[in-house]
């Protein structure tokens, strides 16, 4: 997020009371829900507590922000032939590097 606004030179986070910096999204919703203040996160995380009515969702205009995604296993893992079939989709469809 502070690299988004840092590359976009629109906002100088200093500006803000930042008084937190949570690890997951998890602690995020709960800050949130808790009326601890507002965040930016993905909407993918809050759709349960949309449903809910626990948090309102305000849309940010002109910000899209691309992240990595990384597919994980156990080290030494013992793949499959279905695994090898997905990594091999992944690897012709250039998801891989």
């Amino acid at each position: 997020m502070e690299n988004y606004f840092k590359e976009k030179k629109s906002v100088n986070l200093s500006q803000f009371n930042i008084c937190a910096e949570l690890g997951s999204s998890e602690a995020v919703k709960e800050a949130i829900i808790a009326g601890l203040g507002v965040s930016i996160i993905s909407v993918y995380a809050i759709e349960r507590e949309l449903q809910q009515g626990m948090v309102a969702k305000i849309p940010i205009q002109g910000c899209r922000m691309e992240r990595n995604f990384h597919l994980i296993c156990r080290r030494n893992f013992d793949f499959r032939p279905f695994h090898k079939t997905f990594l091999g989709f992944l690897e012709e469809n250039k998801y891989l590097s």
